[in-house]
């Protein structure tokens, strides 16, 4: 290689990042919609972390350049954390970034706690339908929730407890019109 190529390509190195730079400091300035922005932000984010998972384990076969596309759900996730929720920003992408990583690094067990807490209901009802469609992909997915009609609708087996001892456990559909669980967790009789 010419020294002229290692000169081009060190000045790549550089300019490149210094361009995302220079693009995320004057996003603010190109648009005043807040969740244009969050997105924007979130999504060169992850767009920076995906590459960089990408390049080092994709050395080592762990990660495909497929999967880097669950990435932007994170950086969805995070844009969605920020306006709707008003997290600061810094809390949001962590938490992008950590269902980014679950996602993509393809679990067989998914543990999540609360994950409609804070939300409305329409977002709500979002999350159970995301739920459903990764244990439709054959996920297996252990959900510790107060909506009980959310998680109990998604689930194939429910366990109640009550002051942290077993109040009913058996198949969802059975515990959701079980009459004791109506009145005393689901607001009817």
């Amino acid at each position: 290689m010419t020294a002229a190529g290692v000169t081009a390509a060190g000045a790549l190195r550089f300019l490149l990042p210094a361009g995302a730079c220079t693009v995320l400091l004057l996003l603010p300035r190109l648009t005043a919609n807040e969740y244009l922005l969050a997105l924007g932000v979130s999504f060169a984010t992850f767009s920076v972390l995906a590459s960089g998972l990408n390049l080092v384990y994709g050395y080592t076969g762990l990660l495909s350049f497929a999967q880097v596309g669950f990435f932007g759900i994170g950086a969805y996730a995070a844009a969605l954390l920020v306006t709707e929720q008003q997290w600061p920003f810094l809390a949001a992408v962590a938490a992008g970034g950590a269902i980014a990583i679950v996602l993509a690094t393809g679990p067989k067990l998914l543990l999540l706690d609360e994950p409609s807490l804070g939300l409305s209901p329409g977002n709500q009802e979002q999350v159970f339908a995301t739920i459903a469609e990764l244990r439709g992909r054959g996920l297996t997915v252990l959900v510790v929730e107060q909506n009980a009609h959310g998680a109990l609708g998604i689930s194939d087996i429910g366990i109640v407890m009550e002051l942290g001892r077993l109040f009913a456990m058996g198949p969802a559909q059975e515990i959701l019109h079980d009459p004791r669980i109506k009145v005393a967790y689901l607001g009817g009789g």
